[in-house]
């Protein structure tokens, strides 16, 4: 008798969203997730910036985009806390986004979206701003 398994898959980013507001949500610092996704749209490898004492928009972009490049991937999701309650987009959230959406462009990476989490809660920056337009 052989036994047949369906394949496994990795999960959407839309899966994992949770997973990472919750992590966020329990970092007592800045901090920042790069989530690689695969040509089909599935998540792959995360790594996470933090900062006790400088904000994210001190980031150097370049080495966001370091992590995926070493994994041969092209496409990221960003998430981190935000800057203001949820209710307001912060301007260091949109400032970091933009400069975030600038260099992902010049790199050739695309940003599926920006998370920004507050107290276990989030907010997809793509659906709330005209960043992406």
């Amino acid at each position: 008798m052989t036994l047949s398994t369906a394949p496994t898959t990795a999960p959407r980013p839309d899966d994992i969203i949770e997973s990472l507001a919750t992590i966020v949500s329990g970092v007592d610092s800045e901090i920042v997730f790069i989530t690689c996704v695969d040509e089909d749209g599935y998540v792959s490898d995360s790594e996470a910036y933090a900062s006790k004492d400088q904000p994210k928009t001190s980031l150097p972009l370049e080495h966001l985009f370091s992590f995926p490049r070493n994994l041969g991937m092209d496409t990221i999701m960003v998430t981190s806390r935000a800057c203001e309650p949820l209710g307001t987009v912060g301007e260091d959230d949109l400032e970091f986004t933009r400069g975030l959406l600038e260099a992902a462009s010049a790199e050739g990476v695309e940003v599926l979206d920006h998370v920004v989490v507050r107290d276990g809660d989030y907010r997809r920056l793509r659906e709330i701003t005209d960043l992406w337009d």
